[in-house]
C-alpha cells in the first residue's frame, strides 16, 4: 500500500499522453518497490541461513573457546567461510575452519555441504589425516567445481595433544597463556 504524488506550479493540460507518462512512472515506482522487498527478504533468508551455520563452540572443561565470524565488507555479509567446534566420542575436541570460494547463497549452500562432509567423517572416526581425502573424492563426483579450504585440528586434553590436517588453509597457531 503506497501513495504517489504529482504537482505542478500551473495546471498543466490533462491528456492521455500525460496520463500514460504518470502512469509510466508509477508502475516503474511499484516495481523498485517490489524488488527492494524481495531483496530484503532473501538478503534476510541467507542471511539466517549463515548464522545458522555458525554454530557456537562447545564448552568444554579446561578450555577457553571463543569464535567470531567477521565479513569483510558488508556486501560480502553471507558467504562460505565457516568455523564449528565439536566434541567426538573419545573427548576430542575438534576445531574445523574453512572457506568455500564465492559469496552468497551458492557459497553458503557449498559450505554446509563440506562442512556435514567433514562433521560426518569425523563423528565416524575418520582419523584427521584421511578426512579431506575421503571430502575430495566425493566432491570430485559433481559435476561442477567446487573450491575450498580447510583445518582441522584436534585437541586431546588428556594427552596434552594437537593434532591438525589443512587442505589450502593456514595451520592453526597455538598460543600459550603466557603469550608466546
Amino acid at each position: 500500500i503506497g501513495a504517489l504524488g504529482f504537482a505542478w506550479s500551473t495546471p498543466p493540460p490533462f491528456d492521455l499522453k500525460l496520463d500514460q507518462a504518470l502512469r509510466a512512472v508509477s508502475d516503474l515506482v511499484a516495481e523498485i518497490i517490489e524488488r527492494a522487498e524481495v531483496y530484503d527478504a532473501e538478503h534476510q533468508l541467507i542471511a539466517s541461513l549463515h548464522a545458522r551455520l555458525l554454530s557456537a563452540l562447545p564448552e568444554v572443561d579446561g578450555i577457553a573457546t571463543a569464535a567470531r565470524y567477521q565479513a569483510a565488507g558488508q556486501n560480502d555479509a553471507i558467504g562460505g567461510d565457516w568455523f564449528e567446534g565439536l566434541v567426538l566420542d573419545d573427548g576430542t575436541i575438534a576445531v574445523v575452519l574453512g572457506d568455500v570460494t564465492g559469496h552468497g547463497l551458492t557459497a553458503a549452500a557449498d559450505m554446509a555441504l563440506i562442512r556435514g562432509l567433514i562433521t560426518a567423517l569425523l563423528h565416524d572416526g575418520v582419523h584427521v589425516k584421511d578426512v579431506f581425502a575421503l571430502v575430495s573424492r566425493v566432491l570430485t563426483r559433481r559435476p561442477d567445481d567446487l573450491l575450498a579450504t580447510a583445518v582441522v585440528a584436534l585437541v586431546d586434553t588428556a594427552a596434552s595433544t594437537l593434532t591438525y590436517a589443512t587442505a589450502g588453509h593456514p595451520p592453526p597457531l597455538l598460543i600459550h597463556p603466557d603469550r608466546t
